[in-house]
């Protein structure tokens, strides 16, 4: 199966009080606030703007970060990874995978390289009884572990997950945070960064994509523009970008 694809694009508009800032901001473990009023927008494939790095260097360089609360952190496994000398390993390919198991919250964080050190890109959180299903329905039992893999796409802030049919509870879904503070500013590409693209940034969204060619759709999601970040609720493994 292919993985799924997640990017962050700006959508038609935003419509559900759960993407705004005047509920106040969720913790990341948290479910989406006031999530029966999120409306699901879709857009058919080549539709929307995604986001690109703004990064002068070309590709960016990323680091990798488990999560410091985690449980049994240290059998995270992480793989396929460049593990320098010293300080948290770079990721090697742009790809990063590690054992989620059920009955233990897991998490990694994905960060950029910038002049003055690193920032924040990517917060994946599996909480405790997040992992549900597997692609051909048989049930995750307690202490039971699943590869993941995230893989990081070197020119837009977009994202794959694998594997592809993984099932969360609806209960306790995956929390995926992206802050896009190392986005080109001028989302629409005209060589300018104006007015328009402010209210273009207003627009923002997470967007899925189950296979190659299918519509995107958005997810229950926050979007603090102060922050430069959007937090994200999934039910399953897909894929997705920022962007418009």
């Amino acid at each position: 199966m292919a993985p799924r694809t997640l990017v962050i694009a700006l959508g038609a508009s935003v419509v559900a009080a759960a993407c705004t800032e005047s509920t106040g901001p969720p913790l990341d473990d948290q479910l989406p606030p006031q999530q029966e009023q999120f409306e699901q927008l879709t857009a058919p494939d080549g539709a929307l703007r995604g986001l690109r790095w703004a990064l002068e260097d070309g590709a960016p360089e990323f680091e990798i970060v488990a999560g410091e609360e985690d449980e049994g952190a240290g059998e995270l496994g992480l793989g396929v990874v460049a593990a320098p000398q010293s300080g948290p390993p770079r990721l090697d390919r742009y790809e990063v995978s590690f054992w989620a198991v059920r009955g233990k919250r897991r998490s990694i964080q994905i960060n950029y390289v910038t002049d003055d050190g690193f920032r924040p890109f990517l917060r994946f959180t599996v909480p405790r009884w997040a992992l549900h299903r597997r692609a051909d329905g048989t049930r995750i039992r307690r202490g039971e572990a699943v590869l993941v893999t995230v893989t990081v796409n070197r020119t837009q802030l977009r994202a794959d997950f694998e594997p592809s049919g993984l099932q969360f509870s609806r209960w306790s879904p995956v929390v995926l945070k992206i802050w896009y503070g190392g986005a080109d500013w001028d989302f629409n590409g005209d060589g300018v960064v104006d007015e328009q693209d402010e209210r273009n940034k207003r627009r923002l969204n997470l967007w899925f994509q189950d296979e190659p060619g299918a519509d995107w759709y958005t997810v229950p999601s926050y979007h603090s523009r102060r922050g430069q970040w959007i937090i994200a609720w999934m039910s399953h493994f897909t894929g997705g970008q920022v962007g418009y």
